[in-house]
């Protein structure tokens, strides 16, 4: 007799009616397999660097265990990831070495701008009445604006004070420049009578 046997959710249902009983002895083993951690069938597993960022995987970089069948058919074949060989992680640990130097160069120049910002002061004009009210404010588009004159390349988003200056005087402006590197500018907003 064949039995024949669907799936249907982690439940099995017995399509031939004559083979219930070879049936239930086949379901029985089934369980009891899988409550003793024995593998019904052998998944092949491989080893893959991933090339890119890939969700609920890892990050670019990264070596994971995954599907023989996942690693070669979806992340090989859409240039996601390599196979993870000798040759192609010492390549990996030279793009390490390559990126730390890289990123070490970067923190330095981070750092030599913070110290030229120590000395930096940046002046605007804003209307002003005689008690001192302010009519307007220096926003941090303005302050970015200003630093691009002056040769520094900042982008907006990286000035950490977001609120903008709406009192005259001076202001301390905190500016992240690298990773952990913040530099202070300072403001000098005056007054127009």
């Amino acid at each position: 007799y064949e039995i024949s046997l669907g799936l249907v959710g982690s439940e099995m249902c017995i399509r031939d009616r004559r083979c219930r009983r070879n049936a239930a002895v086949l379901m029985n083993l089934i369980r009891n397999c899988s409550n003793r951690s024995i593998p019904i069938s052998r998944r092949l597993i491989m080893k893959v660097i991933l090339k890119s960022d890939v969700k609920k995987l890892g990050k670019k970089g990264d070596i994971v265990d995954v599907a023989d069948g996942y690693g070669r058919n979806f992340l090989i074949a859409r240039g996601l990831a390599v196979a993870s060989t000798e040759k192609s992680r010492e390549i990996l640990a030279e793009q390490k070495e390559e990126e730390k130097k890289q990123d070490d160069a970067n923190r330095k120049a981070a750092e030599d701008v913070a110290k030229e910002f120590e000395n930096l002061i940046l002046e605007f004009h804003v209307n002003s009445g005689k008690d001192g009210r302010v009519f307007g404010s220096v926003s941090t588009k303005q302050i970015a604006e200003e630093l691009t004159k002056r040769g520094y390349k900042i982008d907006k988003r990286k000035i950490l004070d977001t609120a903008p200056i709406g009192s005259l005087g001076v202001t301390k402006v905190r500016i992240e420049l690298y990773k952990g590197v913040i530099g202070t500018v300072r403001v000098n907003v005056k007054g127009n009578d």
